[in-house]
């Protein structure tokens, strides 16, 4: 059901047991939008090997920042 609210609120019952699955606002939407397309690359149509390579190189440079994070960190506190 969607309700007549600022934030667009919606709620999702769950048929088989008449319970209230979900409750989502705005900020959920974006939150889930964000996610499903930008987190899992569907907004990358090429081929599924690309798209994990590509994946790799920045889980790599993700890393490779966060190391080098460190090591200016203990560099300033030793």
């Amino acid at each position: 059901a969607n309700l007549d609210t600022a934030a667009h609120t919606s709620l999702y019952i769950e048929l088989a047991t008449d319970e209230l699955a979900a409750i989502i606002h705005d900020s959920d939407r974006a939150e889930g939008w964000s996610f499903a397309w930008l987190h899992k690359w569907h907004f990358l149509d090429i081929n599924k090997d690309v798209r994990d390579a590509l994946l790799a190189v920045f889980a790599f440079g993700n890393a490779l920042v966060a190391l080098m994070g460190l090591v200016l960190f203990f560099r300033r506190h030793q």
